[in-house]
């Protein structure tokens, strides 16, 4: 059985613009740790795997709709690790994300 350790760490960042916009920088790293095989130790020596590193930034637009629970929000980003633009909407707890790949997928948190 291969045995393993996983530590991530998320950043994020958010820089008010003025009024209901702002600018979002987010970044996530995975580091995951092996076990070394047949080392014969009681106490394991891990090995580490390159990290996985993610990286966007995204201006943020939220609207106000009627009450303070109601609101819409569409953000306008860029990840850099998969070259692309993206374009997500969304409505309370439903969200519609599109990229320029042509990729998509809608959410809805329960």
């Amino acid at each position: 059985s291969k045995r393993f350790l996983k530590a991530s760490s998320h950043l994020k960042k958010r820089f008010p613009l003025g009024g209901s916009t702002s600018l979002n920088l987010r970044g996530d790293c995975i580091a995951k740790l092996h076990a070394a095989e047949g080392s014969g130790s009681a106490v394991p020596t891990f090995a580490i795997q390159t990290p996985e590193l993610t990286a966007r930034a995204e201006l943020s637009h939220k609207i106000l709709a009627g009450t303070s629970t109601q609101d819409f929000q569409i953000r306008v980003g860029y990840e850099l690790n998969e070259n692309e633009l993206y374009v997500t909407a969304r409505e309370n707890r439903i969200s519609m994300r599109i990229s320029s790949s042509g990729k998509w997928h809608m959410l809805y948190d329960l």
